[in-house]
């Protein structure tokens, strides 16, 4: 760790208290500060939260992917193809950065690494309105292996409920979770020693029925999965993993028939599983053997859920299932295995009872979600063709978007024929998720976030 004071920030950003100098934050991440927890168990924002300051906001965009990790987007009057009329404003990052933005009604909130300061990374907060840097929380890393060419140590996408913004990352051979208030007050830190990465930190932190959902799938003695309590970051429930390969994939919730909602995650250890996210209780497996490792994320359509696994630049291995019962009575049932085509980095769509498919090439496939008909079967984005696609494609404005590390964004007709709606170019590399709120889809590309507006306001 770095302890020196780090110099004045070069962007005009409101400060966020004492608490927000570089001595404060390295002692609070290192552990140092134990009067923290007793000081803040008097302020009104840590006292015993509802379930639903504590869910996050079921039809917002507060995790990766947006409501469950589907991918949808309520924008209205987006435009085909970007231009400068279309963007709204353009917010300059300290840094590099792969995480997704994610939003409370008018803030987003994402991360990066701080170019002027290395081994330093931020919290941002950022109004949807105009792309102002509301707030900024900094803190000290410690390197860790990671993929050189296609990751960095500002991958992972926060999560957000009513009080708190909640980031999962690791520094060094420990991982870490961090939850700030809205105002960019640090409220709690846990740490688990033990992090070994082939590529670099794993899944996303996600909310579900007032449980934090923390997946720290990776090598090493340290890997478990666990649900924390988002008020104090106390453990509800915590399971140790073994794991030969690293799953990067964000978990997800499916619905059963009765109504009972299940944790959804995917490793190549333990294939697909279902779980009870209060209390972490394994309900059900389906695990043929896989031998690629999980990076893209798991969807999930209702009892339906869908997953790619992989190596190199290809998706190998899959499943589209119907979840097993909550009650251990029926089994998970294999629908279909999907065949060429397959994804490794994006995570499938899914858009009325048809499963949609980005590869890491640039190749665009549809199948029937509950049979695998194949609609049609890798038709080529029209985009450089050498161009690797990372980020996961969305629906937004009844569009699905989709975006390269060259860029391009191509803009499609969700329906059983590939058409085309609109390409464009943003001179930068795209490789987190966009976000999408009422008006507006949100593209990171490079060190900027772009807001593109539709014509509803």
């Amino acid at each position: 760790m770095r302890f020196a004071p780090s110099p004045p920030m070069s962007r005009a950003v409101p400060t966020v208290g004492p608490r927000a100098t570089p001595a404060l934050a390295v002692a609070f991440l290192l552990g140092l500060c134990p009067a923290l927890p007793a000081d803040l168990s008097a302020n009104p924002a840590t006292a015993e939260a509802t379930t639903s300051d504590t869910t996050g906001d079921a039809a917002g965009w507060t995790r990766f992917r947006g409501p469950n990790g589907s991918g949808h987007g309520a924008a209205s009057g987006l435009p085909a193809t970007i231009d400068d009329r279309a963007i709204a404003w353009r917010a300059t990052l300290p840094g590099a950065g792969h995480s997704s933005p994610v939003l409370w009604r008018d803030t987003l909130f994402l991360t990066a690494e701080d170019s002027e300061q290395p081994g330093h990374r931020q919290v941002l907060a950022i109004a949807t309105a105009d792309g102002a840097v509301r707030w900024s929380w900094q803190a000290p890393f410690d390197p860790h292996r990671r993929h050189d060419s296609f990751n960095n140590f500002a991958s992972t996408t926060p999560t957000v409920d009513a009080k708190r913004v909640y980031v999962s990352w690791n520094s060094g051979d420990r991982s870490e979770v961090i939850a700030l208030d809205h105002d960019g007050e640090p409220l709690w830190h846990r740490v688990w020693p033990g992090f070994v990465p082939d590529h670099g930190t794993t899944a996303s932190p996600i909310l579900v029925d007032g449980v934090l959902i923390v997946s720290h799938e990776h090598k090493g003695e340290g890997a478990m999965l666990a649900g924390l309590n988002p008020v104090d970051g106390d453990t509800l429930w915590q399971e140790a993993r073994t794991h030969d390969k690293d799953a990067y994939g964000t978990p997800v919730v499916a619905v059963d028939h009765d109504g009972s909602r299940q944790l959804i995650t995917v490793s190549t250890a333990y294939g697909f599983e279902g779980r009870d996210p209060r209390t972490g209780r394994l309900l059900w497996r389906h695990n043929p053997g896989f031998q690629m490792r999980a990076v893209g994320s798991p969807t999930a359509a209702g009892d339906i859920v869908v997953a790619t696994l992989g190596q190199g630049a290809a998706g190998r291995e899959s499943a589209v299932l119907r979840i097993g019962s909550s009650d251990g009575g029926r089994p998970p049932e294999l629908l279909h295995e999907l065949g060429s085509g397959m994804p490794y980095v994006p995570t499938p769509l899914v858009v009325d009872g048809r499963l949609y498919l980005l590869n890491d090439g640039g190749l665009f496939s549809c199948v029937d979600l509950m049979t695998g008909e194949v609609l049609y079967d890798r038709e080529r984005l029209p985009a450089e063709r050498n161009a690797k696609w990372f980020s996961s494609p969305v629906l937004a404005d009844g569009k699905i978007w989709c975006a390269s590390l060259e860029g391009e964004v191509v803009t499609l007709q969700p329906g059983a024929g590939f058409q085309v709606l609109g390409t464009s170019s943003l001179g930068a590399p795209v490789n987190a998720t966009p976000a999408v709120d009422a008006n507006t889809i949100y593209l990171r590309a490079g060190n900027e976030l772009l807001a593109v507006r539709g014509s509803a306001r």
